[in-house]
């Protein structure tokens, strides 16, 4: 039962869950196709358990439900009140700053009794102040939905590249590490993150509680709104987005167009996504290029640099922008410029003059077959009997489709 479709048009219109307005989605179910109301920023059902089909009735009760389920979910915030402890937390001295990790809270001085049983982070720096991702750690529950930090050298790719576009303003949408170096080099940028434990070490001014799938702010909306036009009252304008990994591109596309709605300049998008996800990029944003650079983290267990099992194995997580990949500043070690695709490459990322470009996707070697008229990995190789280029190690079709027969036969 895939999804076939997601319907992101008049969101306001459709029924609100803890994390705003609700996505349509189409189904192939028993072969009719059903539509359904759900969660945008939540494809667990047990993070959220909206659900609505399209023609079902809604009655006060499942109202009611809804509304308990949202106040549960969604934290109360008082964001004055957390900047005021902020500061007070700030005027202590080093050794007398300590975090409660398990509350999520500043201790202050008389509140040590209350976190005696918590696990406790003490000699709270200046820098951890500057840098929140070092408290705050991300979230793993969902394989899909996980929170993964930029490595070191991913992040001066990205911040320096944004400095070298001569940018004015950047919007990070789920990058807050992105969002750390840029505030930390004083330059205009606003955070928008679904993770409310920001408005810990943010003010207003700075950090927006927001959902990235329904362009969604869960408080302090109005304020929000009009610092979000602030920010796009540039003439240069980049905005980084680090979705989950298995997020759906249209609702992105959408709020992208909304973004784009609000300004007369053209909006440069950095997005990062795993390589693989291309084709469903490029149709909701044919103009974007992918660039050659691994995106690495610090706290996934493949996707960070590390050799595993003697091997070193290139993270698939790439950049996919409408910025020309040649305005791009790569590092000298590893890549090289390509004239013709007028983009940096990896040095094993030919170009093939067949296919008119440099076809390799994941950083290592790409051959030509002149019978699919493509090029593939190099651990592809063209199958007669499947007529089509396929892993080395694989069950022929023709194979399988015989075993099939001589099964039912039996």
């Amino acid at each position: 039962m895939s999804i076939l479709e997601v319907n992101c048009d008049n969101l306001q219109n459709n029924p609100k869950c803890a994390h705003g307005p609700t996505l349509k989605f189409s189904r192939l179910v028993k072969g009719r196709v059903k539509r359904f109301f759900a969660c945008s920023a939540c494809r667990d059902r047990k993070d959220c358990p909206f659900f609505l089909w399209e023609d079902e009735p809604i009655s006060d009760s499942k109202l009611l439900s809804w509304a308990e389920v949202r106040n549960k979910s969604i934290s109360s915030i008082d964001h004055d009140s957390l900047q005021k402890r902020l500061k007070i937390f700030k005027n202590l001295d080093c050794q007398n700053r300590k975090f409660c990790l398990s509350c999520f809270d500043f201790v202050l001085k008389n509140e040590e009794n209350v976190h005696k049983l918590h696990i406790i982070k003490n000699n709270i720096t200046n820098d951890v102040l500057l840098h929140p991702s070092l408290l705050i750690a991300p979230s793993t529950k969902n394989k899909k939905e996980a929170q993964f930090w930029f490595s070191d050298n991913s992040k001066q790719f990205i911040v320096n590249n944004i400095i070298n576009l001569n940018t004015e303003s950047v919007l990070c949408i789920g990058a807050p590490t992105i969002y750390e170096q840029l505030r930390n080099k004083n330059f205009k940028s606003l955070l928008l993150d679904i993770d409310y434990r920001f408005h810990w070490f943010y003010d207003s001014q700075e950090f927006c509680w927001f959902n990235m799938f329904n362009c969604h702010f869960f408080s302090e909306e109005e304020s929000s709104k009009q610092l979000l036009l602030q920010n796009l009252q540039f003439s240069n304008i980049i905005v980084v987005i680090d979705p989950p990994f298995g997020a759906r591109i249209e609702p992105l596309k959408k709020t992208i167009e909304t973004f784009q709605s609000l300004t007369a300049s053209r909006i440069q998008i950095i997005l990062i996504l795993p390589y693989f996800m291309e084709p469903q990029i490029l149709t909701s944003f044919p103009d974007f290029k992918i660039l050659d650079y691994p995106i690495e983290y610090l706290n996934h267990n493949k996707f960070n640099g590390k050799v595993h099992n003697t091997l070193k194995k290139s993270s698939p997580v790439r950049i996919f922008t409408n910025i020309p990949p040649k305005n791009f500043i790569f590092p000298k070690h590893g890549y090289y410029f390509c004239n013709i695709c007028e983009a940096w490459r990896s040095v094993a990322n030919t170009h093939c003059s067949f296919c008119e470009t440099c076809p390799s996707k994941n950083g290592d070697v790409y051959n030509h077959c002149f019978v699919c008229k493509k090029c593939f990995k190099k651990t592809w190789i063209h199958c007669n009997k499947c007529k089509r280029c396929c892993l080395s190690e694989h069950a022929c079709e023709e194979n399988e489709r015989n075993s099939f027969k001589k099964k039912r036969r039996k």
